[in-house]
């Protein structure tokens, strides 16, 4: 593979240094409209895709690459980024995202995954083995490790399906399904299972042939302890959360299936001693502690609904959040669902509901959070920075969609305009696995093929240079993996780190661009703009347009117009493989450089900042989704 570095001292048109006009005597540079932007105050600084250019490369690589996942791994403050939400976002990281085939599985059905990352590093995902293609409930649960998150094994059964005389005396299949997991503060891999005696399950009398049973490994997964149950009686749908004081609290789906198959709440147990014991006891009610009514046209009477509970203990707060699915009326001939976000008391000490259909008249939720369009299966995640995200699953056709909140899971965004995930499924489910990542999860079925889809999603907000004189060198070797970083994806094969730093003169920005068809076309946009109301371009703004064989130029906005101008800008650019070589597979290339802060206009340290990267091949540019802020610069 082949590496070249490729230099530049002033970074003013770069371009005509490279066609051999001297310094001195070099024109200025013509603007060209199809690599100019149109000059537009209010376009909220990515350039326009109109411009991108249109013709396809490759190439192959050798360089010392960072992913997105090995940076931002500073000690930040919780909630760091409260009342900021507004310019966060997500994007989907196309490299890491995988689809399990129902065959690697080891069952014809798989459904309802949940995933985590175990202490040692492992990714360990749960899923039930379910009835048919039309009824996704488990027969039996299973699980699946991976150490790479693309490559996943199949481990075996967590719970058989078994036959039993259930309490009616009657022969009887014995079902597990939801099963779900999570790792102790100790460690520890708790996993447990829903299960039910399906004979008597619409039977008042068969209250106790059902349960939620689970078991603990201390070696992530290798070998199991003694099974243990949380809960005797029906349930669906258990989600844990553990407490700082190591309590944990198991919720889940409590059905009257003797009074109707739409009459449910959520209900709480809770072990006090690592999972060992669970109160209220063995047999006796559980705490019930959310709850809404709805009248039913079909029923003709009142029944309750808030299930599928998924929710977070509020970053620094003892207050409990909740995304819960909502029957919201039951006809003859459909049910109308919604998604509503529900929150405990603010001393995270629920209500204990009597098991009738009140509901406490200061019950806190916020309703039809899924715009309107029938939404089911929902969950919630919240970074440590402080944004929660909401996430469910469209009824009507079976797409996952999401919505990011601030910090105390209000102040929602807009629905994203759409699915993240290509083929469509249910029962999905999210888990931040790192600062800045977020999994998300759902099964699939769809251009005949069956299984369980997979990806990793970046959190992109406001971010921090470090305070640092790097070398500019096209190397990353003094830059540091606890630098706040940014993510760009434009496709499988292209993403990008952005990080920056500052000193007392310059600001300098590092961008890696993972690239395995490496060509003159691709590029890579870099906008700084003084603050404006709105985060729009606004005059005084500079545009870095940089390709990785040198090309590059700089523009100030000034009265709705770029203009190319001098600049001491420094680049230097180091790639690693060969432009335009289709014979061999790429690295991508470093861009390093500095910008004196004369240059800028910055207020108070501050800079709106946008970036983009454009990979020919694929004709795909990956930009921040919002204008995020530089700040300490």
């Amino acid at each position: 593979m082949k590496k070249t570095l490729i230099t530049f001292g002033i970074f003013s048109l770069a371009f005509a240094l490279l066609t051999g006009v001297s310094s001195c005597e070099r024109p200025p540079l013509p603007e060209d409209p199809q690599d100019e932007p149109q000059d537009q105050p209010n376009d909220s600084l990515p350039d326009n895709p109109q411009d991108e250019p249109q013709d396809s490369l490759q190439g192959p690589q050798s360089l010392n690459l960072s992913l997105f996942e090995e940076l931002n791994q500073g000690k930040a403050a919780v909630n760091s980024h409260a009342g900021l939400t507004s310019r966060s976002s997500i994007v989907k990281m196309s490299s890491a995202y995988v689809e399990i085939p129902y065959k690697s599985l080891k069952v014809n059905y798989p459904a309802y995954p949940r995933v985590s990352i175990l202490k040692d590093g492992t990714y360990f995902l749960t899923y039930q083995a379910a009835v048919g293609s039309n009824n996704g409930n488990g027969h039996s649960t299973y699980y699946a490790t991976s150490k790479d998150f693309i490559n996943w094994e199949c481990k075996g059964v967590l719970w058989k399906q078994r036959f039993v005389t259930n309490s009616l005396g009657k022969e009887d299949s014995h079902d597990y399904t939801n099963a779900n997991h999570i790792v102790l503060s100790n460690g520890d891999l708790l996993v447990i299972s829903s299960y039910r005696s399906v004979g008597s399950y619409y039977k008042l009398d068969g209250w106790l042939d059902h349960g939620i049973i689970g078991k603990i490994s201390k070696d992530n997964g290798q070998t199991w302890g003694e099974e243990f149950h949380l809960f005797k009686g029906p349930n669906w749908e258990p989600h844990m959360i553990q407490l700082p004081n190591g309590d944990i609290h198991c919720y889940f789906a409590y059905p009257r299936p003797w009074i109707s198959d739409a009459n449910s709440g959520t209900a709480l147990v809770i072990s006090k001693d690592g999972g060992k014991t669970w109160e209220p006891g063995r047999g006796e009610y559980p705490y019930f502690v959310m709850r809404s009514v709805y009248w039913s046209e079909k029923k003709q009477q009142n029944l309750a609904s808030d299930q599928m509970p998924v929710g977070v203990l509020l970053n620094d707060s003892k207050q409990f959040a909740f995304a819960v699915e909502v029957v919201d009326s039951w006809t003859n001939s459909a049910q109308k669902h919604s998604i509503s976000v529900v929150f405990s008391p603010e001393d995270g000490n629920w209500v204990h509901l009597p098991e009738d259909h009140t509901v406490p008249a200061d019950c806190k939720r916020i309703d039809d959070l899924d715009g309107g369009k029938d939404g089911i299966g929902p969950a919630l995640a919240q970074f440590p920075s402080g944004e929660t995200v909401l996430t469910y699953t469209q009824n009507g056709n079976s797409r996952l969609m999401y919505r990011i909140g601030d910090h105390k899971a209000r102040n929602w965004q807009k629905v994203c305009a759409s699915s993240p995930f290509p083929k469509y499924g249910g029962w999905s489910s999210e888990t931040v696995t790192a600062p800045h990542i977020l999994v998300m999860t759902n099964k699939y079925s769809q251009d005949g093929g069956r299984g369980i889809a997979l990806a990793k999603f970046a959190l992109n907000h406001d971010i921090s240079a470090t305070k640092r004189t790097p070398v500019v060198d096209a190397s990353n070797s003094d830059w540091a993996d606890t630098d706040e970083a940014l993510y760009l994806d434009a496709g499988e094969t292209t993403f990008a780190n952005v990080r920056s730093s500052s000193d007392s003169d310059n600001v300098y920005l590092l961008v890696e661009a993972h690239d395995k068809t490496i060509s003159k076309r691709d590029k890579v946009t870099l906008v700084l703009s003084p603050l404006a109301p709105g985060d729009v371009v606004t005059n005084g703004a500079l545009r870095l347009t940089i390709l990785p064989d040198g090309k590059s130029s700089i523009s100030r906005y000034n009265s709705g117009k770029w203009s190319v101008i001098e600049s001491a800008a420094v680049l230097k650019i180091a790639l690693g493989g060969t432009i335009d070589d289709n014979s061999d597979e790429d690295e991508g290339y470093i861009l390093e450089l500095s910008i004196p802060k004369d240059e800028l206009n910055l207020s108070d340290g501050v800079a709106a900042f946008n970036a983009s990267v454009y990979d020919a091949a694929a004709n795909m540019t990956g930009e921040l989704e919002k204008v995020v802020y530089l700040n300490n610069l």
